[in-house]
């Protein structure tokens, strides 16, 4: 093997260690947030969700294994400001920070349309 390939190699493994890691570090926030859930919190932040008439883009990753992406419309129906639902294929809970080229169409779109109307 060359001084070049075992660089390649060493790269790709440190490479790979850090993803590993990286994901590792993610479930564990994830499960921390988990286990701060209270289901009294979330039960009265509900009825408040239907006071929300600012406009309200929803969007919501379709791979999720947490959050079905039934929960997206069901957000659609109770706030009243919601203007849009957008899905985004095989994304899953933290897609904002994974793939945010997936995101940032929708909020220009989503800006620019809400500036528009207050124009």
């Amino acid at each position: 093997m060359q001084l070049s390939e075992l660089n390649a190699h060493r790269h790709t493994a440190a490479t790979r260690f850090g993803e590993i890691s990286y994901l590792d570090l993610r479930a564990r926030q994830f499960e921390r947030l988990l286990v701060s859930l209270d289901v009294g919190d979330l039960q009265a932040v509900m009825p408040r969700l239907g006071e929300l008439t600012v406009p309200t883009l929803v969007v919501w990753g379709t791979g999720d294994a947490f959050f079905d992406v039934s929960w997206a419309y069901w957000l659609r129906d109770t706030i009243p400001g919601t203007t849009r639902v957008v899905t985004v294929d095989g994304a899953r809970l933290f897609f904002p920070e994974e793939r945010p080229m997936d995101l940032v169409p929708h909020l220009e779109q989503h800006w620019a349309a809400v500036a528009a109307a207050r124009a």
